[in-house]
């Protein structure tokens, strides 16, 4: 499945996965949502943040991305921070 059919993401989210060499769903699934992240912040530094992270977790688990298990939007949160610095 393309990357802009997944839940919660769309053509512009398609466009910078494919830049990092991400294009398809079974692609996130398999790298799991914080190598992504860790790959997209490599490419786009500075542009990684907690929607963009709870939307590639709520794309993956096929859910919304407001519906995000707190314990894992905690994790995601603690992840942009180490991010950051």
């Amino acid at each position: 499945m393309k990357i802009s059919e997944c839940r919660n993401l769309g053509p512009k989210t398609q466009e910078q996965f494919e830049a990092i060499g991400i294009h398809s769903f079974e692609q996130l699934e398999e790298l799991g949502w914080e190598e992504v992240c860790l790959r997209f912040n490599e490419y786009y530094p500075g542009l990684i943040n907690l929607n963009l992270v709870t939307a590639v977790i709520g794309a993956i688990h096929d859910q919304d991305w407001r519906k995000v298990d707190p314990h894992i939007k905690k994790q995601a949160k603690q992840l942009i921070l180490d991010l950051k610095k």
